[in-house]
């Protein structure tokens, strides 16, 4: 009785199948597949396949929740077709290729199976499903998306709480080379930004496009998904960029890849910097910056955040083959702005140069500062205080504003220039400190036994220097507007010894001019006396609005210079020459020109006719009568020139 039982059961078993009690081994290796999975039963799954397919498919406990994932069909199993794989004429084969049609539907599957080699018996080594997709029909093979998935969960566990290897041993060699660049505490916060909050789901189902040795896969988060791109690399797959999509735009990132090839620079340059390693700083940055900016500069006088200090949270943003890197710092931001090298090959690794770096002041408003511009700044600067130093009138002109050089250097000769007190700044400068104020950059240096800040302002796209301030005692702290009144008083003086009337004309009010030199051909000879004077050192520069007052020498020998502002330049008004304290002994060259002109000027004259400006030019024709020696009044009868010579110019004042 049981043996009929047992012939009754098998032949139960062998109807449904199509082929009778021949593949009776097929049958039974693939139910017990199936009812392992239906189970869910991961230890009965890896007793009936390979142990390649347990390697791949079967090797985390997670992997009976991937295999739901698969939606493999599920019901009665009816064996279509087998065939032998791999046998010799006369041999028994290892292995065999199994088409079924299960359930309702009779979805059909191919089965792979295989011997094993102790006991024999058949397992499952691989299952194939035919997918439908987008309208495209493929065949995909259980262990191959099993492993895609189960890297996936690799991937995520050594991204949510691994240690730094284990992070890079999931991705690519070429996108862990970029990865190992970042400061360690950067990379933990990246890998954070990544994983995105927590999700109340229990598991985030990917869904993925895989091809034969690529695949793109995507994961829900909670404000959107993450997408990796990965590559089979040697029967292994590894992510090779991840990119981050969510609706706020704070938290998108098309390209990890390039963030981490940015990042790296980004903060190779920070240390590079720090170390003042400018050989290192050459490979980072682009020819232009290098060579324009930091390679001349003192890299001593800025500092930027350290490396380490890169935060998650720092901006990135890439427009075509340009990118900004933002670093937060206590006190200001910097934008790193890079250029990615053109690359013939997509794929390659990007290569990221630092092009500019732009400090804005956190609280400043719009103020930002260009470190080209600062070091460029540093190096006009010292051109300027070494061309002041050298009195260096070309590069003088050069290193400073249109406005500066209008009201000062413009109105300066090679010749009146070494009138100029400018000796005592030195002949060597040294940067101090440096500091931006909106519009102006301030650099501090040490000229000789001086300390003086040039202020610099920027004149299409170049920093140049706009004024000086340094202390001298009685004059204001301006050097310009300290220099643009003693400029017009040594042209005068020098007017005087070259008996240039014209000049003079120049470097006087329209007041003076009218009173003295538009009624004078030839400089009066009582004026000669006054070029001493002027020459003496200056004692105290006042200026208030558009009025100044230059003393010069002391009070018993000196004089006063009044001067008028106008269309921002100063001219003479009136030199008060004295002799000693007391009023009688100083005189007023405006008003002895005005006697000498009343006195000894014959009626048949006529004033001259003016054609520029202060300057004129005698009318045509017209010739100044000369008296007499003997007849001419010495207007400063008090006044006694040493006969030694005209007093020598300090060295400052």
């Amino acid at each position: 009785m049981p043996r009929i039982m047992n012939a009754f059961l098998i032949s139960v078993l062998c109807l449904p199948m199509g082929f009778g009690c021949a593949h009776l081994v097929e049958t039974k290796a693939i139910q017990q597949f199936a009812a392992a999975l239906e189970n869910q039963n991961l230890d009965e799954l890896r007793t009936s396949t390979s142990s390649e397919f347990q390697q791949k498919a079967l090797r985390l406990t997670e992997a009976i929740d991937d295999l739901e994932i698969l939606n493999l069909p599920s019901g009665e199993v009816a064996i279509v077709n087998v065939e032998d794989v791999g046998a010799e004429e006369g041999e028994e084969s290892n292995q065999k290729r199994v088409t079924v049609e299960v359930g309702e539907k009779k979805r059909r599957l191919l089965y792979e199976l295989t011997r094993t080699a102790g006991n024999k018996e058949w397992v499952v080594d691989d299952v194939y499903v035919k997918q439908k997709k987008k309208g495209l029909t493929a065949t995909k093979s259980v262990t191959e998306q099993m492993d895609l998935l189960l890297s996936i969960r690799e991937f995520l566990a050594a991204w949510s709480d691994g240690m730094r290897d284990e992070v890079l041993a999931v991705t690519t060699p070429e996108f862990a080379s970029l990865l190992a660049k970042l400061p360690p505490a950067y990379m933990v916060r990246l890998t954070q930004r990544v994983n995105g909050p927590p999700s109340k789901s229990k598991q985030r189902r990917p869904d993925a496009q895989m091809d034969e040795d690529v695949a793109v896969v995507r994961l829900p988060r909670p404000s959107g998904n993450v997408i990796l791109s990965m590559k089979l690399l040697d029967g292994e797959w590894k992510v090779n960029d991840i990119a981050v999509e969510s609706q706020s735009e704070s938290e998108q990132l098309p390209s990890l890849r390039q963030l981490a090839a940015a990042a790296g620079t980004t903060a190779a340059f920070l240390d590079g910097y720090a170390k003042a390693d400018k050989n290192a700083l050459e490979e980072l940055c682009t020819i232009g910056f290098f060579r324009g900016s930091l390679a001349p500069a003192d890299l001593s006088l800025f500092t930027f955040p350290p490396a380490d200090s890169l935060q998650e949270d720092d901006r990135f943003s890439v427009q075509g083959t340009y990118a900004d890197f933002i670093v937060s710092g206590e006190t200001e931001i910097t934008r790193i702005s890079l250029v990615r090298d053109e690359q013939d090959d997509p794929d390659s690794l990007p290569r990221y140069r630092v092009a500019e770096a732009t400090i804005y002041e956190i609280g400043g408003g719009q103020q930002q500062t260009r470190l080209s511009a600062l070091f460029t700044a540093q190096a006009i600067a010292r051109i300027f205080c070494d061309a002041m130093a050298q009195k260096d009138l070309k590069h003088l002109r050069f290193s400073s504003t249109p406005e500066f050089r209008s009201r000062v250097w413009d109105r300066v000769t090679d010749a009146t220039m070494l009138q100029l007190p400018l000796d005592a700044l030195g002949s060597s400068s040294q940067i101090v400190a440096t500091r931006f104020r909106g519009a102006l950059t301030e650099i501090t240096m040490r000229q000789g036994t001086q300390t003086l800040t040039c202020l610099l302002k920027d004149y299409n796209g170049q920093l140049l220097v706009d004024d000086v301030h340094v202390a001298f005692p009685g004059c204001p702290d301006s050097l310009k507007e300290t220099l643009a009144t003693l400029i017009p008083i040594n042209s005068f003086a020098a007017a005087i010894r070259m008996s240039d009337i014209e000049m003079l004309q120049r470097y006087s009010s329209a007041d003076f001019n009218r009173v003295a030199w538009y009624q004078s051909k030839h400089l009066p000879e009582l004026v000669a006396p006054a070029a001493a004077y002027l020459q003496l050192t200056p004692s105290s520069v006042e200026v208030a609005g558009d009025e100044a007052i230059v003393r010069l020498g002391d009070s018993t020998w000196g004089a006063q210079v009044f001067l008028n502002k106008r269309q921002n330049q100063y001219f003479i008004d009136d030199v008060i020459v004295m002799s000693g304290p007391g009023t009688a002994q100083q005189s007023s060259l405006k008003n002895a020109i005005r006697t000498h002109i009343a006195e000894y000027r014959p009626e048949t004259t006529r004033p001259l006719t003016p054609t520029h400006g202060n300057a004129i030019t005698p009318a045509s024709g017209y010739v100044q009568p000369q008296p007499a020696m003997q007849d001419v009044v010495d207007p400063f009868p008090a006044i006694e020139i040493p006969v030694q010579g005209e007093p020598t110019q300090p060295a400052g004042y």
